[in-house]
């Protein structure tokens, strides 16, 4: 019985993990996203669906949509692997095109900043956010 009541209490924090919220500056902000597994909704679960990864790929609404993105380790580019380098995330820093290129947000713990950790707070999100996550709110 201690077991099923341990097993049940890991599922359901496993569940609570995967689910969640991305607000607008902090966490007292208006809901922008919400994050269901691959899927990205608008504002809460029953939002329409605005992005789905599958594997490296986003696409839109969901597996069968138009390509968007492509994740190829810390670069992102668009649509595919052949595709124009977009952003490139560099630890906790994202820079436009490459490892050289311009910094644009920098990911402070559970928040999403403009430039640098001195930057204006953009996103607040619920938990740590997953790299395709943070590309297609800052697409």
């Amino acid at each position: 019985m201690k077991n099923l009541f341990l097993l049940a209490a890991i599922w359901l924090m496993i569940g609570a993990i995967d689910a969640q919220t991305v607000r607008s500056k902090d966490s007292y902000g208006e809901k922008i996203a919400y994050i269901d597994g691959n899927t990205l909704r608008a504002k809460d679960s029953y939002g329409n669906k605005l992005f789905c990864i599958d594997g490296n790929t986003i696409r839109r609404t969901d597996s069968y949509g138009e390509k968007v993105f492509y994740i190829d380790g810390q670069t992102i580019r668009s649509k595919d692997s052949y595709g124009e380098k977009l952003y490139y995330i560099d630890g906790l820093t994202i820079r436009s095109k490459d490892s050289y290129g311009e910094k644009l947000y920098y990911l402070d713990g559970q928040t999403l900043r403009n430039k640098d950790s001195y930057g204006e707070k953009v996103y607040y999100f619920e938990g740590i956010p997953e790299k395709w996550v943070i590309i297609c709110l800052i697409r």
